[in-house]
C-alpha cells in the first residue's frame, strides 16, 4: 500500500532537486506514462476519466473508504492494513483530481465523486451492501452515496465529515463554477507555497506529524491540481436534504469525530446531526483533530473493527 506514496515522492524530490530559487508546480501530467509509473494499484477508466483505486478481496462486507476534499487515498493506507489483517475486503480510491486520478475537465461535485465511487462498484462488480467510511468531504460523498443508493449501504460511517456546520448553505449552485486561468494563477501563487505545511492544522497534536508535509508536497507538482480545488470549492453546497433522507432509512450511522477538531468542531455539527439523524451513534476521541484514523489509529481501530464492523 506504500508504493504510491513512495513513487509520487520520489518524483517531487527530483523535481525540488531541479528547481533553483523558484519552485515551479504543476508540471506533471498525469497520461498515459504517468499512469505506466504507478506499480501498486489499479487504474479504470470511468465515465470522466481514470481512477486509481486498491481493492483486496476478502470475506465478509465490502469496506469502502473515501477520502478527503485534497488528500489522496493514502491516507488510509493504516485503516487498509488493518482491514487486510482482519480478511475484510477493502476498497480505496482517489477522487478525480486528486492523487493518481485524472484531473478531468469538469465541474468538480459531490454528485461527481458520488458517482465515480457508484462506477468502481459497478466496475469491480460489488453487489453486496457495503459498509462505507468517507472523511471530511468524503462524509458528503459517502452522505450523497447513501441517500441516492440506500439499497447498497450496510453501515455509513461518517469521519469528521462535511455538510454539518450552521454554515453549510447553498454556494454558488446556480452561478459560474466556471475556473478562469486568473484564479488558478493566484490560487497557485498565494496557496501553494504553504498548502503542505497548512495540512497541519487538520491535527490537534501538530509536533508529532511533520511527516504529513511530505507525502502532500509532491501533489502540488501535478497539473491541474489547483483548478480541482477552486471548482469543488466553487460548487460546494448543503447536504441538508441528503442527510435528512439518510435518517429515514434503517441503515446504522456511526460518525467518528475528535474532540479538538478545528475544521468542523463537533458540538455544532453533532447538534445538527442529532437533528437529521436521530439514530446516529457517536464516537468522540479526546485530544484528537480533524483526522482520528492519522492522529488516533489504536483508539480509532478499536471503534471501527472493534464496534461499529464486529
Amino acid at each position: 500500500m506504500k508504493t504510491q506514496t513512495f513513487t509520487i515522492l520520489f518524483a517531487s524530490l527530483l523535481l525540488l532537486a531541479s528547481c533553483s530559487n523558484q519552485i515551479e508546480y504543476e508540471t506533471i501530467e498525469k497520461n498515459e506514462d504517468f499512469r505506466a509509473s504507478i506499480t501498486q494499484g489499479s487504474f479504470v477508466e470511468l465515465n470522466s476519466g481514470h481512477t486509481y483505486y486498491n481493492y483486496i478481496p476478502g470475506n465478509g462486507t465490502p469496506l469502502v473508504l473515501v477520502p478527503s476534499f485534497s488528500v489522496p487515498c493514502y491516507q488510509w493506507d493504516h485503516t487498509i492494513e488493518m482491514a487486510l489483517e482482519k480478511g475484510i475486503p477493502v476498497l480505496s480510491l482517489d477522487l478525480y483530481g486528486r492523487g493518481n486520478s485524472s484531473n478531468p475537465d469538469t465541474t468538480y461535485s459531490v454528485e461527481l465523486f458520488a458517482d465515480q465511487v457508484i462506477q468502481l462498484l459497478d466496475h469491480l462488480e460489488i453487489k453486496e451492501k457495503i459498509n462505507i467510511a468517507g472523511i471530511s468531504m468524503g462524509g458528503r460523498v459517502v452522505s450523497q452515496i447513501a441517500a441516492n443508493h440506500p439499497n447498497r449501504i450496510n453501515k455509513l460511517i461518517l469521519v469528521s465529515p462535511g455538510g454539518f456546520l450552521n454554515t453549510s448553505t447553498i454556494i454558488n449552485s446556480e452561478g459560474n463554477n466556471i475556473v478562469s486561468d486568473e484564479e488558478i494563477k493566484e490560487f497557485i501563487a498565494t496557496d501553494f507555497p504553504t498548502r503542505a505545511e497548512g495540512q497541519l492544522e487538520d491535527f490537534y497534536k501538530k509536533d508529532e506529524l511533520d511527516w504529513w508535509i511530505d507525502l502532500y508536497r509532491p501533489l502540488l507538482f501535478h497539473k491541474h491540481f489547483a483548478r480541482a480545488l477552486i471548482s469543488t470549492r466553487k460548487k460546494e453546497r448543503s447536504i441538508m436534504r441528503e442527510n435528512v433522507m439518510v435518517g429515514l432509512y434503517d441503515f446504522p450511522v456511526e460518525f467518528i469525530w475528535g474532540a479538538k477538531d478545528v475544521v468542523f468542531p463537533v458540538e455544532e455539527c453533532c447538534k445538527n446531526a442529532l437533528n437529521w439523524i436521530p439514530r446516529s451513534e457517536f464516537h468522540i476521541l479526546d485530544s484528537c483533530g480533524h483526522m482520528p484514523h492519522i492522529e488516533k489509529t489504536e483508539e480509532f481501530d478499536r471503534i471501527l473493527f472493534d464496534n461499529i464492523l464486529k
